[in-house]
């Protein structure tokens, strides 16, 4: 356990109060902490070191308790909200995967490119609402999203919103338990982060927390590198910093991974399963993620990764499907 400092508001509301906490995050410290603009003056933010490098910055309502696990302890129902691009997609599968490998109760929520576009609407929290869920964790969404984290606050919906794009200080959602965004400091040595990389982080975060021994977590969040390293090529992020090590991490992963989609996805095409490179994600993966949710079925690129490994074949020829209708979108005048 280390200690870290974090500011928050007295008793009385009437001042900041410098204090010492704790956290069961080994390895972990809070080396900077600040009132967050244009936060209300109701939110600290904190940026974490892992071993000494930069790992992840977060923007909190209170300094987190572990809100994930005290909701797979009470055996409370958790959704994942992501978005239907690739890298939405990928944040999305590894943040249910790892959740439920947690012993979480889990599911996941993808919205229609055609009819919800991209980001939470209130009439999908309503219907998460009325599965029992208390918890919603975003992934590539969210940052912009005030009025609809606000509703789900209203509902009995606590959202965590982990997200990699720019925040706008008049749409900050001030509602959520928790913000996980690297854009939030400027002066944060990994800015361009995909959301899948931002989703990979705090899985990281949370296997340092359930396992004090590094190589036991280590083996835990490692599994998820080359499905966010598909994310980060799809998303077209900067090359550099963490990006760049996830990328070339995960490419090696993908020559034997153990996600039985992506590897009948590879096995598909004689060349992407010889040659992986990052034009490998760019130009045969990632369009095949993309092509489901043009055709209305943004539901069979999540599966790939989350749905029964014994399906994956049938999914396979369901995607070389979309690709005949994809050729035929693109073609159209």
């Amino acid at each position: 356990s280390v200690a870290f400092v974090g500011l928050r508001r007295g008793p009385q509301f009437d001042a900041w109060q410098l204090e010492r906490h704790r956290t069961h995050v080994p390895g972990i410290v809070a080396y900077t902490a600040s009132i967050c603009p244009g936060c209300h003056g109701r939110w600290i933010i904190e940026t974490f070191g892992l071993n000494g490098k930069s790992m992840c910055f977060s923007c909190r309502r209170v300094i987190s308790q572990g809100e994930i696990f005290e909701a797979i302890e009470k055996k409370e129902r958790i959704i994942v909200f992501g978005d239907f691009d690739s890298d939405g997609i990928t944040s999305t599968a590894i943040l249910t995967q790892a959740i439920a490998d947690l012993g979480g109760i889990v599911s996941y929520r993808i919205p229609d490119r055609s009819v919800d576009n991209h980001g939470m609407k209130n009439y999908l929290l309503d219907e998460i609402a009325t599965k029992k869920v208390s918890l919603v964790v975003t992934c590539d969404c969210g940052i912009n999203d005030f009025e609809q984290v606000a509703y789900a606050k209203s509902i009995g919906l606590d959202v965590i919103v982990t997200d990699h794009h720019s925040p706008k200080k008049e749409k900050f959602p001030t509602e959520a338990v928790a913000v996980i965004n690297p854009k939030l400091d400027k002066n944060f040595s990994e800015q361009e982060l995909s959301g899948s990389a931002v989703a990979l982080k705090f899985v990281q975060a949370l296997a340092e927390t359930k396992w004090k021994n590094k190589s036991e977590s280590a083996q835990f969040w490692q599994k998820f590198i080359e499905i966010s390293a598909i994310g980060v090529v799809a998303d077209c992020v900067d090359l550099v910093g963490e990006n760049r090590l996830i990328v070339q991490l995960g490419l090696q992963k993908m020559l034997q991974t153990e996600w039985h989609g992506l590897s009948e996805l590879l096995a598909a095409d004689q060349n992407a399963s010889k040659n992986i490179s990052a034009e490998t994600i760019g130009f045969y993966i990632a369009p095949h993620l993309n092509a489901a949710s043009r055709i209305g079925d943004r539901l069979l690129a999540a599966q790939l990764f989350l749905g029964n490994p014994d399906n994956s074949k049938k999914r396979i020829w369901a995607f070389k499907g979309v690709e005949v209708i994809n050729d035929h979108l693109n073609t159209k005048d």
